[in-house]
């Protein structure tokens, strides 16, 4: 576990939402992801954004020059966005975070096998599975009755 050195000096906001998708991590799930990444994952971090934006399909973005670590996640699910956020976080500690650079397919599967183990471990704590109720009743459905069209065949 990562200790609160790192943890307790980054600041995590997230962007208002007005309409439209929620983010998929919240503050609750950055703190999560920092305490159980190793410490060199996090240690250049000084902000988390979770951006308000769908244009980015779940990108995640360092900038290297103010330590912000900028999580586009609406339109996304958890697990994707998890997973974005942890290979970035791989990226930065393998020095590998080129900007809004595409990755080449070779780094971005060594990136995403580095974070396979932890995206395994976290997602469960993020995204719990939803309880069922295991029985529906029907009671109090009724089946509709439509007028026929003079179009309609009989």
């Amino acid at each position: 576990m990562n200790s609160c050195d790192n943890l307790c000096t980054v600041k995590i906001h997230a962007d208002k939402i007005e309409e439209g998708p929620p983010h998929a991590l919240n503050r609750r799930d950055v703190r999560l992801i920092f305490e159980t990444v190793p410490p060199d994952w996090t240690k250049e971090i000084k902000e988390v954004r979770i951006a308000n934006s769908l244009e980015w399909n779940s990108h995640t973005f360092f900038a290297r020059y103010d330590g912000c670590l900028t999580i586009y996640s609406r339109n996304r699910t958890k697990a994707q966005a998890l997973a974005a956020v942890l290979a970035e976080l791989a990226a930065i500690s393998m020095r590998l975070d080129r900007g809004l650079q595409r990755r080449p397919m070779a780094v971005r599967n060594r990136l995403d096998k580095t974070a396979a183990p932890y995206v395994q471990q976290l997602l469960p704590l993020i995204a719990p599975p939803s309880q069922s109720k295991g029985h529906v009743s029907l009671e109090g459905f009724h089946e509709l009755q439509f007028p026929l069209v003079p179009n309609d065949i009989e």
